[in-house]
């Protein structure tokens, strides 16, 4: 039986990761602070939560130990906060670190790492970005998501601990708070079910790359056979405007909503759209939910969810 840890699995994109590897027939141990959310308790009866932080090092020890495969999907921050506060970002890379280590000990074949597409590059040179563009991190959140990335390409080199690095574009989907600060699918589908008005920023024609959480996590799986590559793009490879989102969202909610209307926000660059041939090639992996799918799943998750 082959078992995979994942390391913040409560949270959004970790939970969906889970119920991957459920469906491949893994066995599945997950380590977080908060229990895994109500709604899982059934799918979820033969997975194994150890309550603990990514901090504490004794936790990881036994939680990675007699694992195959690990996933690190546990954060302390999103760039909002990182900037607010730089320090607190460092708590993901000491974290990180100290599960590194631990997998070494354990000798995990593969320690999988979501990245940030949509922060790392900046304002890019072409559309869409590939791997090896330029780096632009303009906040402490992206910067340290550049240093865990290079400290996993050198325990590779050190150790010879495989790893994934799946840089996302923005993922969306169930289990995203609507009331959190990240994610302007869920917090605008959060306004929208409270009868409030979302904001839109600057002219609306900001462009990024939505994808569905179960696409997020199917590239999570595909990523665990070997590779000469280690750093993946992953996304839809399409890009879509904020006014376009905004009105497919409309769309499938029924309500041709009028937005509040505020200033640009401040670092917010005008397209990401990742290039995701690279994954392609390399495991057949390819996104299967369309935007206007994705989302109306979603708002019937919204709906409910408690508020």
């Amino acid at each position: 039986m082959v078992r995979s840890l994942v390391v913040g699995g409560s949270g959004f994109l970790g939970s969906h990761v889970v119920d991957a590897l459920l469906s491949e027939g893994h066995e599945v141990r997950v380590l977080d602070l908060r229990p895994p959310v109500t709604e899982l308790s059934a799918a979820w009866r033969g997975v194994q939560f150890l309550r603990g932080s990514m901090l504490d090092a004794h936790a990881l020890e036994d939680a990675t130990r007699g694992c195959n495969y690990v996933f690190q999907y546990a954060t302390t921050t999103i760039p909002k906060t990182s900037i607010e506060d730089p320090e607190l970002d460092n708590q993901n890379l000491v974290g990180t670190l100290r599960l590194v280590q631990a997998c070494h000990k354990a000798k995990v074949e593969k320690i999988v790492f979501p990245s940030s597409g949509g922060t790392l590059y900046g304002k890019p040179d072409r559309l869409p970005i590939p791997e090896d563009a330029a780096l632009r991190p303009g906040s402490p959140y992206a910067a340290t998501k550049i240093a865990i990335e290079s400290h996993l390409a050198a325990a590779h080199r050190l150790y010879g601990l495989d790893y994934a690095v799946l840089r996302y574009g923005n993922p969306y989907g169930p289990r995203q708070d609507p009331a959190g600060k990240m994610g302007v699918v869920a917090v605008v589908f959060g306004l929208l079910r409270g009868g409030k008005r979302p904001t839109l920023y600057g002219d609306g024609t900001t462009v990024k790359d939505f994808f569905y959480s179960t696409d997020a996590a199917s590239a999570a799986t595909a990523v665990l056979r070997s590779s000469e590559d280690h750093v993946f793009n992953v996304g839809s490879g399409r890009g879509t405007s904020i006014r376009e989102l905004f009105a497919t969202m409309a769309k499938v909610i029924g309500d041709p909503f009028e937005p509040l209307r505020a200033s640009p926000l401040p670092g917010d660059e005008p397209a990401c759209v990742l290039d995701t041939r690279r994954i392609r090639r390399a495991f057949g992996w390819q996104p299967v939910v369309n935007l206007e799918t994705g989302l109306r799943r979603t708002w019937e998750w919204i709906q409910l969810a408690k508020p």
